[in-house]
């Protein structure tokens, strides 16, 4: 099959529990697993930038055999303190997608890794629902209802959901201050001088199917806007004179958004990773298989 891509998705790179403000289920590998994974696809797969991906698909270049896309969401600070020395080391490129509201405001904190704190570090032993009472007891206790509340807050519209997150973590006494965990812009454009490619995430990362089209609408486009300073290093294939950026979104977010959102995030100038899984880019009709 021409032009087969394999897509790897990543999100954090840290010790598992480490550090202890932030959610452990956004962590894809250890730092040993990861260097391990990327020496064997430096080894034995062709890793491709994201330029030369949509060269593929706008100008019809052909990709390598066994090419291999690399992106990392959300752009946590391990990505620069672990992961991209690493992939530096090694010559590997990679794609980083932005969630460009915390790059602006760095004590920003996403609302899952806030919900852990509150919840696993919080003096109650039960947190009270109306269904019913769920336990704080052991550390597992308390993960299992960090994670039922995150399943619950994923079904709600986006502003109900996050006033639920609010009251709960006013009831468990939020902390003051936590370090820092994303990276501001001023890191991403070093990295970005150093060969990383730097794509959209939504500005504030919403739920996108719990919110209104305009709100959709408004998330992708301002997310955008809010790389234009970037243009040198956000996606740009050869010939194209302005800017493409990349955008990110999960594949069940993609798939479940009505088909005229869907279009518009995929239009052609964006492209649109989902998971290890999928790949939609900009150009209409299939461009490529995926394995």
């Amino acid at each position: 099959m021409k032009n087969v891509l394999r897509v790897l998705s990543y999100h954090r790179i840290a010790e598992e529990g480490a550090p202890p403000w932030l959610s452990p289920r956004l962590v894809s590998a250890t730092p040993g697993v990861f260097a391990r994974q990327m020496k064997h696809l430096a080894r034995h797969y062709h890793v491709v930038s994201m330029e030369r991906v949509l060269d593929a698909v706008l100008q019809g270049t052909s990709l390598p055999k066994r090419a291999v896309l690399l992106t990392f969401d959300d752009a946590y600070v391990d990505f620069g303190q672990v992961a991209w020395p690493i992939l530096r080391s090694l010559g590997l490129p990679a794609t980083l997608f932005v969630v460009t509201a915390h790059a602006s405001d760095t004590k920003r904190r996403f609302w899952w890794d806030r919900l852990y704190h509150c919840v696993v570090n919080c003096a109650s032993t039960s947190y009270e629902t109306a269904t019913g009472s769920l336990s704080l007891g052991s550390l597992r206790q308390r993960t299992e209802t960090v994670h039922r509340i995150q399943a619950l807050v994923k079904s709600m519209p986006h502003a109900e959901g996050m006033r639920l997150i609010e009251e709960i973590c006013s009831q468990f006494q939020e902390p003051n201050s936590a370090p820092v965990s994303t990276m501001g812009w001023d890191e991403l454009r070093q990295l970005a001088r150093e060969g990383v490619t730097l794509g959209a995430h939504t500005q504030t990362h919403p739920i996108l199917t719990q919110l209104a089209a305009e709100e959709v609408r408004a998330e992708v486009a301002s997310s955008q806007q809010d790389l234009l300073p970037f243009r040198s290093s956000a996606i740009r294939p050869a010939g194209i004179t302005n800017p493409w950026h990349a955008f990110c979104v999960s594949k069940e977010s993609f798939s479940a958004l009505p088909p005229t959102l869907a279009r518009m995030i995929s239009r052609p100038t964006t492209c649109c990773a989902c998971d290890v899984r999928t790949l939609a880019l900009a150009r209409p009709g299939p461009c490529f298989g995926c394995a």
